[in-house]
């Protein structure tokens, strides 16, 4: 908090010099410091309470004059360029923000009283792109959309001409089974998660290698050799942290996308000796889910992947220290 204080002057500073004041009105600031749980592996964050502080900034003509910055929760999302992103993950505030913009849609196009063909123009054009806008970068599921894509329903069967109780299976299967094919919010941030993802990482810029820095670590937190995205996430999702890479995994998933990388571009943790073995492929055959979580937990603190990480390099014991439950130091495990 101290260094934050300093930083946040440094550049009040900075933007006065340039002809600019920072209003500390509409800055915020959040304290981020995870705690997992060792048992159920659940992450929490420290409170104010328990990490008090505050972030002031001092006027630049007048030092005897601070403007303090409010401060808010890790739970607590503010908007940010459209989309509101709280530091833990939940989506609370986006899904609330999401459905009062579809509301707000559906009453203007109402009062409009537009013809059909104006009003189908209108959704496709205005209505879906301004409520599916942030979604790609959230992690909402086909339940957390549920009530905003009741109200995109009704907006589109209003401009199709179409009864609001019309068939949903029909209104958003596919034309050639049928259906009228309008795609719901879900599928439609799905497939832009999915350009995204894939568009960056085939360009590998600063935002590819974070995707690929965070795919690498699901990667290793499943500890497994096969590419995470090839398995089933009901299955094996609980070993992961949640993360945006993680439910893209599980949204995939769902409906059975089959995500492959290019020959050697999708890193996967290399078995070491000709019978070595992946400890959590091992200990998935065994163990139940609930087991396994705290199994993966002592496997992550203990740094190991497969069974040789677990012994010295005679092949023969078990290295000392992982056998008192501390990380091996020194070349002896990878």
């Amino acid at each position: 908090v101290h260094v934050t204080n300093e930083d946040t002057n440094r550049w009040c500073k900075y933007s006065f010099c340039a002809g600019g004041l920072i209003n500390a009105s509409k800055c915020f600031w959040q304290y981020i410091k995870p705690v997992q749980c060792p048992n159920t592996g659940k992450i929490t964050y420290r409170t104010e309470a328990d990490c008090p502080g505050k972030v002031s900034l001092q006027h630049p003509d007048d030092p005897e004059i601070h403007d303090t910055i409010p401060r808010f929760e890790a739970h607590v999302a503010n908007r940010t360029l459209g989309a509101r992103l709280a530091p833990d993950g939940n989506v609370r505030a986006e899904i609330k923000s999401r459905y009062e913009k579809a509301k707000q849609w559906s009453t203007s196009l109402r009062r409009a009283q537009l013809s059909n063909t104006d009003c189908w123009v209108a959704y496709n054009s205005c209505v879906r792109s301004a409520v599916a806008y942030p979604l790609v970068g959230q992690m909402c599921t086909v339940e957390d959309l549920k009530c905003t894509q009741v109200v995109m329903d009704q907006i589109a069967c209003h401009a199709l001409g179409l009864n609001e109780h019309f068939p949903r299976a029909l209104l958003h299967g596919p034309v050639a089974l049928g259906g009228v094919g309008v795609p719901t919010l879900w599928a439609e941030s799905l497939a832009e998660k999915l350009s995204y993802f894939v568009h960056h990482m085939r360009v590998r810029d600063d935002v590819g290698k974070q995707l690929q820095v965070s795919t690498a670590i699901v990667q290793l937190e499943v500890g497994t050799g096969v590419p995470f995205f090839q398995l089933l996430h009901e299955k094996w999702g609980h070993l992961a942290t949640p993360s945006w890479v993680d439910h893209l995994w599980q949204s995939c998933s769902r409906v059975a996308i089959d995500v492959k990388a290019a020959a050697g571009q999708h890193w996967v943790p290399p078995l070491q000796t000709e019978n070595d073995d992946y400890i959590m492929e091992r200990v998935m055959r065994r163990y139940s889910r609930k087991v396994s979580i705290k199994l993966n937990h002592c496997r992550r603190y203990l740094q190991l992947v497969t069974t040789s990480d677990l012994f010295l390099h005679d092949g023969r014991r078990i290295h000392p220290d992982l056998y008192r439950g501390t990380r091996a130091s020194g070349p002896s495990v990878k």
